[in-house]
């Protein structure tokens, strides 16, 4: 079913007109408010009773769901997002989908994702199912009820893809990209989230004390939180000369409030630039959890680690304390019995190292 719900105001109240497959149906008055009318306009149109009703395709119902209501527009996107993956079952009647359909494409799923997006999937389905029961009045059980996830604790969890200094070092030097590499610069060189890589303003940096500052943070909607995602999330890094050097490198808005990137970068972008210089199914999160390794290796302590990326001391050690190949080799040389306060030793062992 194909509806429009059309508002006009009249004197001072608001009415709406609903116009089902192109035919007037029905209209109503004594609304305050233009969206209180489109509200109840819509739930209205969700009532009528249509002979093609329980023939709909479950993605004509899960477009109806979408559509219904006061949902955000990041919400709407999430959901259109969850109903790609749902591809499988899109011309399938609504009546007709049953658990043998969905639970392939929700387990499928699992096997590259994570449990709360996959929970988030599970749940997309279950409350179009129950949109489709409840609001349209069709007979149809919820295929996704019956639907069981292990949880976290019981899949093996990836862990991230590990640089050492030199790596990300390499790693900006290939990437073309400026806007990329800057990216890759903010993560590896300061532990930047990707969102607060994005948000960089001109204001932000200051060259004279090599610091930067940050305050706020860029999401995929391309919206500027004013609230950070972590407690001490604001804070300002010393920046790493290299960083320093690429900054130099890009275009700087005449106004400081302005975004340093212009154009937004998605981590579906960064993510394929991974995959070009070798690295697939690698995230901007991983240098994050690359750079705090790194300062681990180089003697900075936790809770200064915790300012640093902004992040709880919990948090940073029982996420971002990893092993990486620099340090293994650290530790064969101080167990093997090596000298490792004598300069020549020293040497030597960088010399074997990098052979």
């Amino acid at each position: 079913m194909n509806y429009t719900v059309s508002t006009r105001k009249r004197s001072d109240t608001w009415s709406y007109q609903i116009i089902v497959d192109g035919q007037y149906h029905s209209s109503k008055s004594g609304f305050k408010t233009k969206r209180e009318a489109k509200r109840a306009g819509d739930t209205a149109a969700l009532k009528i009773k249509t002979p093609e009703r329980n023939k709909q395709t479950f993605k004509e119902i899960a477009d109806l769901y979408i559509k219904d209501g006061m949902k955000a527009e990041s919400t709407r996107r999430a959901y259109k997002q969850w109903l790609k993956n749902l591809e499988p079952i899109w011309h399938t009647e609504i009546t007709k989908v049953t658990y043998q359909d969905v639970s392939p494409l929700i387990f499928d799923y699992y096997d590259t994702h994570k449990y709360n997006g996959t929970k988030s999937l599970v749940g997309f389905g279950k409350s179009v199912f129950r949109f489709a029961s409840r609001k349209l009045k069709i007979d149809v059980d919820n295929p996704f009820d019956e639907i069981t996830l292990r949880k976290q604790s019981d899949k093996t969890k990836r862990e991230p893809r590990l640089f050492t200094f030199d790596e990300i070092i390499k790693l900006i030097d290939n990437e073309p990209n400026p806007g990329i590499k800057w990216l890759f610069v903010c993560a590896g060189l300061a532990g930047m989230r990707i969102s607060e890589a994005r948000a960089t303003r001109p204001r932000a940096i200051n060259l004279k004390s090599k610091r930067i500052t940050i305050d706020k943070q860029r999401t995929e909607s391309n919206k500027v939180k004013a609230v950070m995602k972590s407690e001490g999330g604001e804070r300002s890094i010393r920046m790493h000369d290299r960083m320093i050097e690429e900054y130099l490198k890009l275009p700087i808005p005449i106004n400081k409030d302005d975004f340093l990137l212009e154009t937004f970068i998605s981590s579906t972008a960064v993510k394929k630039a991974f995959e070009q210089q070798g690295y697939p199914e690698t995230t901007l999160h991983s240098l994050r959890h690359s750079f705090a390794t790194v300062c681990i290796q180089r003697g900075i302590d936790f809770k200064t680690l915790a300012h640093i990326l902004g992040d709880k001391l919990e948090t940073v050690i029982s996420t971002y304390a990893h092993v990486n190949t620099d340090m293994q080799k650290l530790a064969d040389d101080i167990l093997s019995g090596k000298d490792l306060t004598n300069p020549e030793t020293n040497n030597r062992i960088a010399q074997e190292n990098q052979q």
